[in-house]
């Protein structure tokens, strides 16, 4: 499958800049795809350790685990709103050392 997103890549003439976008997307999905094997990996070993099938002892992951880490992913995702986020600390910065300076 990489070597035929590969040979589609070099196929159809394309900037450096859509270039990068497209293996940073592609990126994006493998390492997404990798969460999530390891996610249902483990909890598949804690459904075979509750009927007694294997004896497993590492930690049961749960959907609000998985949920926090794909939070964590939203700023590569959509980088405007990191963009907007540091604009308004920015402005607030601004503002209480305004508020400083204009006191008496």
């Amino acid at each position: 499958m990489y070597l035929f997103a590969a040979a589609q890549l070099k196929s159809a003439e394309l900037s450096p800049f859509e270039l990068i976008e497209r293996l940073m997307f592609i990126s994006l999905v493998v390492y997404v795809g990798i969460i999530l094997g390891i996610f249902f990996l483990k909890r598949g070993l804690a459904w075979l350790d509750d009927r007694y099938l294997i004896t497993y002892t590492g930690h049961v992951p749960t959907y609000g685990t998985l949920g926090n880490s794909f939070l964590e992913l939203q700023p590569l995702a959509q980088p405007e709103k990191q963009y907007v986020i540091e604009m308004k600390e920015d402005e607030k910065q601004k503002k209480e050392e305004g508020d400083i300076g204009d006191s008496p």
